[in-house]
């Protein structure tokens, strides 16, 4: 499985560099994230720290009119949960790749994106009747998706989104606010 991930991977960013793309762009974001909320129904409250975390990413991309690829890398900083007298932690981090399709609506850019987040998780657990910790670290590949809007000014842009990696059996999302800056002709 790991294999055939990192192939296409690889293939899909072996594309993207040979091609001749109309924008390339590198970015930041900052934001929180979010366990197993969706984007309808993140209130003020979930901005508090027991369920959530600061949450960055630094990422790039390339494109076309319509169509990109982008690529980063993120953390989501670390989690707190108590349930059931079991207290954990968890930090998720690792990077992803995904295709891209925007919408540009004058200096307006809104997007959609879809592909694979490649985690690590760290997650540790005591308490509830536990007389050892469990400390463990997970790998793997996920499916990823997002959904923005943004600005653009030349070279420079804004961004609002939201991503959510499908982690099972949990939701892992962000909602972030971030920039980017053109590199090369745009």
């Amino acid at each position: 499985m790991y294999l055939r991930t990192l192939f296409i991977a690889l293939f899909l960013v072996g594309f993207a560099l040979t091609a001749n793309a109309q924008t390339a762009y590198i970015g930041g974001s900052l934001g929180n994230s979010f366990q197993n909320h969706s984007l309808l129904n993140i209130s003020g409250q979930d901005f508090g720290i027991k369920s959530n975390a600061f949450a960055w990413k630094v990422f790039g991309g390339v494109g076309w009119r319509f169509i990109g690829l982008e690529g980063g890398y993120r953390d989501f900083g670390e989690v707190d949960n108590v349930e059931s007298g079991l207290t954990g932690t968890s930090r998720t981090r690792g990077g992803d790749l995904m295709a891209k399709l925007t919408l540009p609506v004058s200096f307006l850019r809104f997007f959609g994106k879809a592909g694979f987040f490649y985690r690590i998780t760290d997650e540790k657990a005591f308490g509830g009747g536990f007389s050892e910790t469990i400390d463990r670290t997970v790998k793997g590949s996920v499916f990823a998706w997002g959904v923005g809007a943004g600005v653009q000014f030349g070279p420079v842009g804004l961004r609002l989104e939201y991503e959510s990696m499908e982690i099972n059996p949990d939701q892992l999302s962000m909602l972030s606010v971030g920039a980017t800056i053109g590199i090369g002709d745009q």
